[in-house]
């Protein structure tokens, strides 16, 4: 699977991991704007479909609900698949730097920088790589 955004950029598809309960996560640094194109279906607006196809999973999965555990947002129409990696990001991501999707919702995806993220439950992501232009 490739993954593009506005800029030409690119990543490849790797696996689908559990990521588990408690584990902190935090935004990816630029990640917005991305398509990503699986099978021929292109994903942009729509990258919480892009992770139901990737992880097997669905929305009724998670309760409909947001996974940070942080999460005041109850609307099930307001999530998002969220570019996440597992340290603090200190830069826009690198080639060959690896970072999650997961179902969050708008607000806690757009958080800012170095606001902490902990899953509410063990959730299904999508594992990317970032391989750059």
């Amino acid at each position: 699977m490739e993954k593009e955004n506005n800029m030409g950029l690119k990543s490849e598809y790797v696996e689908v991991n559990e990521l588990g309960q408690g584990l902190p996560l935090y935004n990816a640094i630029g990640s917005s704007g991305d398509k990503v194109i699986y099978e021929g279906v292109e994903y942009n607006s729509t990258i919480i479909n892009a992770w139901e196809v990737l992880t097997g999973s669905s929305r009724e999965q998670i309760g409909n609900r947001c996974c940070n555990a942080f999460c005041t947002s109850g609307n099930p129409s307001d999530l998002v698949g969220a570019h996440v990696v597992l340290s603090q990001p200190v830069q826009v991501l690198q080639p060959n730097e690896e970072f999650y999707i997961v179902p969050l919702c708008r607000s806690c995806n757009s958080s800012g920088l170095g606001k902490n993220i902990q899953l509410r439950c063990a959730v299904k992501a999508a594992r990317l790589r970032w391989i750059g232009k």
